[in-house]
């Protein structure tokens, strides 16, 4: 019982972040998609070779495409609920393809190219993707890993300090997962707090509900229901005017001790008094819940023949 209880709040728990990264998906995908309409803006109207020009319009385009297909089926809380993992992954590949595409096409490179987009795919990963902290880190040490090794083969062998520019560019990436796991670390304790914390007051205002109701019913089970309507309106009525007294007069005794009776005159009344013979060893033969239901069978019947009898 215990663990399907612990299962179900990380189900809970689970969706609750999903939905809280649903808008930072959703801007990440917006943000993709007017990145490569702006650079591919500026590519046509360039006067760049048209290798060139291609080997950034392919990928470029295709990003634009996938972000606006998964803007579409996000929009569908069900759906990403689902999918959530799998929208990140074709996000993901379709950003490193902006990267690696033209370096794998284009006969020049240097590694300090698309640094900025490397980190800024990094950045995104931790902050704006619904992926746990496992996920994340892997793919980013993946893309930087994969930058790395890439624009070592690809860069010119006679670049003096080839090895040293390796390796501030694999120092730039260190610091940005780092830096990114922290903030992903610290953002998912805030989360669980911010969860449990809701959780409580749900929890608390439910109980606060049943209790209520729970009194309210005890109540109608001893006095008739307008006399217990006026008995809650007389003590809302003595609280608010007690608080009142308490914020005017803070050394003041309280105006009142006691409450009000409440008391109905009625006239031509009768009372029956009636004995149930051998009750006692009735009520040791029977069970505690058999006995109440008996008596309230016969209090009925007592109702029913003085309402008929007036």
């Amino acid at each position: 019982m215990k663990l399907q209880k612990n299962m179900d709040m990380k189900n809970l728990y689970d969706r609750y972040c999903l939905r809280q990264k649903h808008s930072l998906f959703l801007s990440l995908l917006v943000l993709a998609i007017l990145y490569a309409v702006c650079v591919v803006t500026l590519i046509l109207i360039s006067d760049r070779p048209a290798r060139e020009n291609i080997a950034h319009l392919i990928p470029l385009c295709i990003t634009a495409a996938v972000c606006f297909l998964v803007a579409v089926c996000v929009q569908v809380q069900a759906l990403f609920r689902v999918l959530a993992i799998y929208f990140s992954v074709a996000v993901w590949f379709c950003l490193l393809s902006i990267v690696f595409v033209p370096m794998l096409l284009l006969e020049k490179t240097a590694t300090k190219d698309n640094v900025a987009i490397v980190m800024c795919i990094i950045v995104f990963i931790y902050t704006m993707m619904p992926v746990n902290k496992i996920q994340a880190l892997t793919a980013s040490a993946v893309t930087s890993i994969a930058h790395l090794v890439l624009s070592g083969i690809l860069s010119d062998r006679h670049v003096q300090c080839l090895n040293w520019q390796l390796i501030a560019n694999a120092v730039i990436y260190l610091c940005m997962n780092l830096v990114g796991l922290y903030h992903k670390w610290m953002t998912d304790i805030a989360q669980m707090h911010t969860f449990m914390d809701t959780r409580y007051c749900i929890e608390s205002r439910i109980k606060l509900e049943y209790e209520k109701e729970q009194q309210e019913q005890l109540l109608l089970s001893v006095i008739p229901a307008y006399i217990a309507a006026e008995v809650k309106r007389g003590i809302i009525v003595k609280m608010h005017q007690s608080t009142l007294d308490v914020s005017r007069r803070p050394s003041a005794p309280p105006s009142s001790m006691f409450h009000e009776m409440y008391v109905q005159m009625h006239k031509n009344v009768s009372i029956l008094y009636a004995d149930i013979v051998n009750f006692t060893p009735l009520a040791h033969g029977m069970e505690a819940a058999e006995l109440v239901k008996t008596l309230n069978e016969l209090f009925g019947r007592f109702d029913k023949i003085a309402q008929a009898s007036k």
